[in-house]
């Protein structure tokens, strides 16, 4: 009955897009509010992605944006394979986003859980994917449109920023994180990413030593046996 609530709000909602003209007047749309800002112009795609994506099949959500909003992206000066793959991803990451958030109802009726806490806790571990886009959006090396050596550093640099982001989030890394660390975590995470659009070394040499620091120190206790213990406790406080 939920599943069937949800597409039948959603399908009301698609029609009223497509029926009044504003699915089709989406290009025009990105680029006037962007205002020939690319980077605003992948904001607005996203949003736009994420509604009309909604309780849709990976494919024809990705048409259905594709046709629609790739076309102002590439005016603007978007690559087109990255314009594509950006859609792509944003198109799917709609059964992620609350309010609808279809794969996280199904989450919650095989956990017997409220929708809405599953939903937002989709978002948060899905919340590198979010930020993935963006990276092959300003870097082509991750699309494979740059030299060997460019698409090393890019990717070895997101994965790293894909981990530390995750540790920031979970509060964990090789154990439980303090504030410090966590912070730590976060200002490595969005070093990491930012190197990968910049391209500046300093800032690449900035993340290292965040995730170093944390990695030494936990590190330096779980060899003196403090970390397992602080972990088993906290699991055991946390069931």
């Amino acid at each position: 009955a939920e599943f069937a609530a949800a597409m039948a709000c959603i399908s009301i909602f698609v029609k009223v897009i497509m029926g009044t003209g504003v699915g089709l007047k989406l290009p025009i749309l990105i680029e006037e509010y962007s205002r020939g800002n690319l980077v605003m112009g992948y904001i607005y795609t996203a949003l736009a992605s994420a509604v009309l994506g909604m309780g849709l099949p990976t494919v024809a959500a990705y048409i259905v944006v594709a046709v629609l909003a790739v076309p102002a992206l590439t005016q603007m000066g978007a690559h087109p394979l990255q314009a594509h793959f950006f859609v792509l991803y944003f198109s799917i990451l709609s059964g992620l986003t609350p309010p609808v958030a279809l794969a996280a109802l199904a989450g919650a009726k095989v956990a017997d859980a409220d929708y809405i806490k599953p939903s937002w806790a989709s978002l948060q571990y899905g919340l590198v994917a979010f930020i993935i886009p963006f990276l092959f959006a300003f870097n082509p090396a991750l699309m494979a449109l740059a030299p060997a050596w460019d698409i090393l550093w890019a990717t070895i640099a997101t994965l790293m920023g894909c981990i530390a982001i995750a540790s920031f989030m979970q509060g964990h890394f090789l154990k439980t994180t303090n504030i410090a660390e966590r912070l730590l975590m976060g200002a490595s995470a969005f070093g990491f990413f930012a190197f990968v659009v910049t391209l500046k070394f300093w800032i690449l040499l900035a993340a290292v030593i965040c995730l170093g620091v944390v990695s030494v120190r936990q590190g330096a206790l779980a060899r003196l046996g403090w970390g397992p213990q602080a972990d088993e406790g906290h699991s055991v406080e946390g069931g």
